[in-house]
């Protein structure tokens, strides 16, 4: 899917705008040692993420997590605590291989994270009329020890933990809990200048119930400088404008990058990484596990740009043998201005 022309930077703009930027990325690499040591240039062709990957239509991170479906039932919602059974409902082509059959879904860290979000919500409003200015800090999320397969009956609970101020006289928002086998952390900031607002939200359209699906994330000008690490540029454009004003969560900053946007845009990124590590296409690949993730974002006013410099890199990559199998294992870290990730993620190598 193309964005309107008008929308996206044309690449001559592109390069102007972050050449200086990339000096400056390239040269922090190398202060830090993160290049791989006497390893040759391995793609400085500037490509686009389906160069690699192939198109975003056929893959989950790229375009099959917007499609899935949620569902809420069972919901107990008290002033501190709100637990609920979810249905994820997965389109059949949430995730497309040549020559593969169907494959079968999982609950996903996408899933944990947005269904956590809003039962967050759900009690957040319990103090605050309006949360449209209240914004992510910190997620934090660790998978079972097995993938979850059942998507019809997911047991989710979700605690708020811890209520204070910060330096700045801002309140802050510690909830913990789980998404199925799934543990999640996350700490949301309400700023004290949005505290008093009294117009209720409408949180049945927010913005991470909805308003994320209508985003598209363009991964560009890919610069793979070892087998371990990458530079690229990510522009965030809207597939059409909305025909509803979101509120909940961060939507009183709709031109953010937000979580999402450095999960999906990393793991891509990641996934290439991985597949050239081991000389594979994404065909002849198995599903990646996303075993924990760890987000820390910046105030919103830090993180409002249409293109953002991403850096990506992969450490600790090992092969492991399982039960006479063998599986890579990496852990990634992934930087753009305002939001750092990190996770550990693992696959299957074929035989």
């Amino acid at each position: 899917m193309e964005p309107n022309p008008s929308q996206r930077p044309h690449r001559a703009t592109i390069f102007i705008k972050i050449g200086s930027c990339i000096a400056s990325a390239v040269e922090k690499l190398q202060k830090q040692q993160w290049f791989i040591r006497n390893v040759s240039m391995q793609d400085l062709s500037f490509s686009n993420i389906e160069n690699h990957l192939g198109p975003a239509k056929d893959r989950f991170f790229g375009d099959g997590f917007k499609h899935v479906e949620y569902s809420a039932r069972h919901v107990n919602l008290t002033e501190s605590t709100v637990d609920a059974t979810i249905t994820l409902s997965y389109p059949a082509n949430w995730s497309k291989k040549n020559g593969s059959s169907e494959l079968v879904p999982h609950l996903s860290t996408i899933d944990a994270l947005t269904i956590s979000t809003n039962l967050s919500q759900d009690i957040l409003l319990n103090s605050f009329k309006s949360i449209d200015h209240c914004w992510m800090k910190r997620i934090s999320i660790k998978a079972g020890n097995k993938p979850e397969e059942d998507l019809r009956n997911i047991n989710a609970k979700i605690t708020k933990e811890i209520q204070g101020l910060d330096s700045q006289g801002d309140t802050y928002l510690i909830f913990g809990g789980n998404v199925g086998t799934m543990k999640v952390q996350l700490e949301f900031i309400m700023p004290a200048a949005h505290e008093i607002e009294t117009v209720k939200d409408s949180v049945e359209k927010s913005c991470y119930s909805l308003h994320f699906k209508n985003r598209t994330q363009f991964i560009d000008d890919i610069i793979f400088y070892s087998p371990l690490n990458a530079i690229s540029t990510l522009f965030v454009a809207y597939d059409k404008e909305p025909h509803f004003s979101p509120g909940g969560i961060e939507a009183g900053y709709p031109n953010i990058m937000n979580p999402v946007d450095s999960l999906v845009s990393h793991a891509q990124i990641a996934q290439s990484l991985l597949y050239k590590l081991d000389g594979l296409t994404r065909g002849e690949s198995n599903t990646l596990w996303m075993r924990s993730l760890n987000i820390i974002a910046e105030n919103p006013a830090k993180r409002i740009a249409a293109t953002r410099l991403l850096v990506t890199e992969l450490k600790r990559a090992n092969i492991v043998s399982v039960k006479g199998k063998n599986w890579r294992i990496a852990e990634v870290a992934g930087h753009m201005n305002g939001i750092t990730l990190s996770s550990s993620v693992a696959h299957l190598l074929p035989l």
